[in-house]
């Protein structure tokens, strides 16, 4: 799921307002539950993110969130490790340094301003504008600016867009944009499952879970650069969606609400098709076992297209795809042969994998096996498999599923939905012994 979480970020791009009051309220772990306990209190390639990622994230739950006045605004990296963007805006728009000066100003920029970084420093329309960590460019008119408002290369930002360098060393910088969190989720709702032939309910489900992976990292992440990047590194986000009726329906229906487990947000994971069982993520992503995140049978998503399948990869591919993973680290030869290590886990995953090559042998942690090998829908869907079969220029794999198989099943949710599960019961099913709660209703 997301992670390539960059650790101890000496830079951190301004929030403002309710985002402000999330980390308030979020981060002091020694407020007591009760104290803040309210009532009332989440096709195939292209189409399902799975968040895929490193996975060597420990899980900080956080304190159980007090009631914020309104929504909070989240960090979302659209791009990162670039030296120049197109800056493109409608309205009027002001851009100030990482001091709080305004260093340029426009009445519009409809037809695009170049803001570069150099050693020199920062360029915006071929001018010098500062040294600074940061340029944080904000639309200053136009209150019908809704997604697509201020545009990076293309891409709908929203009214505000950080600009921050990586590091010190480095002329690249991520474009993050300062969106609220519900229309955020509009772009991730519309990103994440086939909307237009989804179930409401299980709309809903993924807004929530959606909606809770977020507020997760905006604490996990608040001392970085971004809280949540717009790839499957994350959840995918497209811009554009902010008014379009299917998404809001479910996000307006859940507005606020977030899942937490004894008076902790933690990350609620999901993928497309766990293929009969959903998994532990102690065995996915390196953290301890949490209950709602243990894995639970699940007989809902064979009728996904991914929910059985096989693939063959040379092994030549193989061991290119080991090579750039793993660099100097793995020596690797002519793939020999390719076995998993058992034992297995009660979903079928296995720990790990062993692959013989004619220098020698190379123990990799599956997870990592699968992202060096391809973890889209075309290449090794997921590790869930039945067979390793050789075929001598090829490895044919035989398996189920699709992503890394902990949290939601999105293909389960949506065959839960039609059966007439509303998205309270999907989410008690997915995440077992978590609490619907509400942080927010503004």
């Amino acid at each position: 799921m997301f992670l390539s979480h960059r650790r101890a970020r000496r830079l951190k791009t301004p929030r403002h307002g309710a985002a402000s009051s999330l980390r308030r309220v979020l981060g002091d772990n020694r407020v007591r539950a009760g104290a803040i306990f309210f009532a009332g209190l989440a096709a195939v390639a292209g189409m399902f993110s799975c968040q895929e990622g490193p996975y060597r994230e420990s899980m900080e739950l956080t304190a159980h969130p007090a009631r914020i006045g309104g929504q909070p605004v989240i960090r979302v990296a659209i791009k990162t490790g670039v030296s120049k963007a197109n800056i493109a805006c409608r309205s009027a728009l002001r851009i100030t340094d990482d001091i709080g000066r305004c260093v340029f100003e426009a009445s519009g920029a409809e037809g695009g301003l170049q803001a570069s970084s150099t050693q020199a420093g920062w360029f915006v329309g071929g001018r010098w504008i500062g040294r600074g960590e940061y340029l944080d460019i904000e639309a200053t008119d136009g209150t019908g600016l809704s997604d697509d408002g201020i545009r990076v290369d293309g891409v709908g930002c929203g009214r505000k867009v950080v600009l921050a360098r990586e590091s010190r060393l480095s002329t690249g910088f991520a474009v993050v944009a300062h969106i609220d969190i519900e229309t955020y989720l509009a772009g991730v709702l519309a990103a994440e499952v086939p909307f237009e032939r989804w179930h409401p309910e299980a709309l809903k489900a993924q807004a929530v879970a959606s909606r809770t992976y977020a507020v997760y990292h905006m604490k996990l992440r608040a001392a970085e650069l971004y809280d949540v990047d717009s790839t499957t590194m994350s959840q995918v986000y497209k811009t554009g969606y902010a008014t379009n009726p299917i998404v809001n329906s479910a996000v307006n229906a859940t507005r606020g609400q977030i899942l937490t487990f004894r008076y902790r947000v933690f990350p609620a994971y999901f993928h497309s098709t766990c293929g009969g069982r959903t998994e532990d993520v102690s065995r996915v992503f390196a953290y301890n076992s949490i209950g709602p995140l243990t894995g639970t049978a699940c007989p809902f998503c064979s009728g996904s297209p991914l929910f059985s399948w096989s693939r063959a990869i040379s092994k030549e591919r193989l061991a290119a795809g080991l090579r750039e993973a793993f660099g100097a680290r793995a020596r690797i030869g002519t793939v020999l042969s390719v076995e998993t290590i058992p034992p297995l886990g009660p979903a079928g995953r296995p720990d790990a994998f062993r692959i013989r090559h004619s220098l020698g042998e190379l123990t990799v942690p599956a997870t990592e096996f699968r992202l060096a090998v391809g973890a889209g829908a075309k290449d090794l869907p997921s590790v869930h498999l039945s067979e390793i079969r050789d075929r001598g220029n090829t490895v044919e794999f035989v398996g189920r599923g699709f992503g890394h198989g902990v949290g939601l099943c999105q293909y389960g949710s949506n065959a839960l939905a039609v059966s007439g599960r509303d998205y309270r019961q999907i989410l008690a099913f997915y995440y077992p012994g978590s609490e619907l709660v509400k942080l927010y209703a503004l």
